[in-house]
């Protein structure tokens, strides 16, 4: 029997010119109100936003489920970033011990890399940075996100984004649950050719896939026994299939 969670994907081509902005930060994606990182040292946050927003060369993907887990349980849960690989198959390790907003996000791998043409060069180099973590003003979202770039001899050939947002929700049940959206899009150089836009098109509906599976799994540990243990989680959600 399959845990009742309910999502949409959306997957639709960004605006296709940039757009003059007088405020940070961007609203883009508007998916929730989470500071993010605003340091001049990293990069211009504010083009690397708008050259994201107005890329037209793969669609952004987008999943939103909603999570019969509490949102408190959920967050706090979902904060213990050293068990990611239990329970998200996105994540194949993580060795990351500073999580401030700006510090590099650069010790993970991922699960599902996309099949470039020609292949990922070997010299291939791919700082990462967390760009969310924490609550909104009022305490009603909680975001971790990333932003990273792959480069090769110094030359930027892609960059992107990755955003986990979480949000209470008590609907007409009147039980507590949570409403959970992951954002992921790329651009750059690299996604010039179709085939390329395919190839990483595919690997973040994966990673959304990985996702949604992971917090079905969440749910159905908590609808069992009422908690989110980790030994639990793990022993449930690390080979779980649907």
């Amino acid at each position: 029997m399959r845990a009742c969670v309910t999502f949409v994907v959306v997957a639709a081509a960004a605006i296709g010119a940039a757009v003059a902005r007088d405020t940070f930060p961007p609203l883009f994606p508007a998916s929730n109100t989470v500071p993010r990182c605003a340091d001049p040292s990293l990069q211009d946050i504010h083009l690397y936003y708008t050259k994201l927003e107005a890329s037209t060369q793969m669609p952004a993907q987008e999943v939103t489920l909603r999570v019969g887990v509490p949102f408190d349980n959920l967050t706090a849960f979902f904060n213990q970033s050293t068990l990611w690989t239990t329970w998200n198959r996105l994540f194949a390790s993580n060795t990351v011990t500073n999580y401030t907003v700006c510090a590099p996000f650069n010790n993970v791998t991922y699960s599902n890399g996309p099949r470039v043409s020609p292949p990922f060069p070997a010299n291939l180099q791919a700082p990462h940075f967390i760009d969310q973590h924490g609550y909104n003003a009022d305490g009603t979202e909680f975001a971790f996100g990333w932003n990273f770039q792959l480069t090769t001899g110094g030359v930027m050939i892609v960059f992107g984004r990755h955003t986990f947002t979480l949000r209470p929700l008590v609907d007409q049940s009147r039980v507590p649950a949570s409403i959970v959206t992951h954002f992921e899009k790329a651009a750059g150089p690299q996604l010039e050719t179709r085939v390329n836009q395919v190839a990483w098109t595919v690997a973040l509906q994966e990673s959304l896939l990985d996702t949604v599976n992971g917090f079905v799994c969440l749910e159905r540990v908590w609808t069992s026994t009422g908690a989110l243990d980790a030994a639990a989680v793990r022993e449930t959600c690390y080979n779980f299939k649907p």
